[in-house]
């Protein structure tokens, strides 16, 4: 499981590397993906529309290359006080 977090132009902001995760719900902050805020170098980000793409392998796509990972993007928003 991978978390890609872009900011609105597309850059990538940050990756989370989670590994491989068995199947079941992830609401509480121990068994979730979590994000803090911050860049790959440990920046926080300015506020903002983020995105994110969770990718997960092991399941079909219907990708015309046979790529076997199944990606699905959605946004988020920072809020600085």
């Amino acid at each position: 499981m991978k978390v890609s977090i872009h900011a609105a132009d597309w850059t990538l902001v940050r990756t989370l590397e989670l590994g491989q995760m068995p199947a079941g719900v992830y609401q509480s902050l121990s068994r979730s993906a979590y994000w803090d805020g911050r860049n790959a170098r440990g920046e926080s980000v300015a506020s903002g529309v983020y995105f994110y793409t969770l990718q997960a392998d092991g399941f079909s796509s219907d990708a015309e290359d046979g790529d076997t990972a199944v990606g699905e993007t959605s946004r988020v928003s920072i809020s600085r006080r």
